[in-house]
């Protein structure tokens, strides 16, 4: 079997390097930072002939507000960390999933893959960092965000810490709601007491 996954992964290693990305510390992705505060994050995952395909982008002020908003509701340090991850961003969307050869699809890829070699994989996440790039303003990338209901995995999180920076009621209360069936009954204690210290925080 065509191993796609490793071959995407080591060329996208160097392929993204060239373009200014880093590996993260974990190994699981990539990103990018700019002097603004503004990230593009990539992700490749998958097994052997699959291929799945993830982008997102990051806003460091979005992130220092839910470390410190954290802290003031409580939360155990090691809880807080996850904020500083170069990889935990506004979002992570799915750009798609990809497979080495047709016959492989519906065995080995979802139904939906697309057969690609790496070389074709690299050049998409390229677009899609291209496409990324129009949501370096924040209300249009909670827009975007609402728009496209990309709450998970970071979103439960982010959106409302930044819903709370550009004063959005509407996307407050939209990614409030949506987070509820995601969070756990072990955790709703402290995602409650997170947003209560969100509402208060001048931002």
């Amino acid at each position: 079997m065509t191993d796609l996954y490793r071959t995407t992964k080591k060329l996208a290693k160097y392929r993204l390097g060239d373009a200014g990305f880093k590996a993260d510390t974990f190994g699981e992705g990539f990103y990018k930072k700019f002097s603004d505060g503004f990230s593009f994050t990539v992700q490749i995952s998958g097994m052997w002939s699959n291929v799945e395909i993830y982008c997102g982008i990051r806003f460091e002020q979005i992130n220092e507000t839910l470390q410190i908003a954290a802290s003031k509701a409580g939360w155990k340090s090691e809880k807080i960390e996850m904020f500083k991850l170069n990889l935990f961003g506004l979002f992570r969307e799915k750009t798609g999933d990809y497979c080495a050869k047709l016959e492989d699809i519906g065995i080995y890829c979802p139904i939906n893959s697309c057969v690609s070699s790496p070389e074709e994989i690299i050049e998409i996440i390229f677009d899609r960092v291209d496409q990324l790039g129009n949501l370096r303003d924040l209300k249009s990338a909670l827009e975007y965000a609402r728009h496209k209901s990309l709450i998970i995995p970071f979103g439960i999180f982010t959106i409302p810490a930044g819903a709370q920076i550009v004063s959005d009621t509407l996307i407050w209360n939209w990614a409030t709601e949506h987070a509820v069936p995601h969070i756990s009954e072990f955790d709703r204690e402290d995602y409650d007491r997170l947003l209560t210290s969100l509402m208060e925080m001048e931002v």
